[in-house]
């Protein structure tokens, strides 16, 4: 399973680490400001890279971000209430 890098742009202050360490999967838009871009095969090394080196921790992944919470969705989905 690939990681699916996520990024807080309100978080961002454009130091632009996440774009120098994972230059496949993290740009800079024209406001300075972080932009996930699309890969086929992410670099799950150099993602996890810059997710730990935001300096405001603005990035994280799909896979870390999402595992423990998709129990909890998948369970809104099915009885439209949520987990108890």
């Amino acid at each position: 399973m690939s990681a699916q890098p996520r990024a807080d742009r309100d978080r961002c202050i454009g130091s632009e680490i996440c774009a120098s360490l994972a230059p496949e999967s993290f740009g800079t838009g024209e406001d300075g400001l972080v932009v996930v871009l699309e890969t086929d095969r992410p670099d799950e090394i150099a993602i996890g890279r810059a997710i730990a080196s935001c300096p405001v921790g603005a990035l994280s992944s799909a896979s870390e971000s999402s595992a423990p919470e998709s129990s909890a969705a998948e369970g809104s989905a099915a009885d439209g209430r949520g987990a108890a």
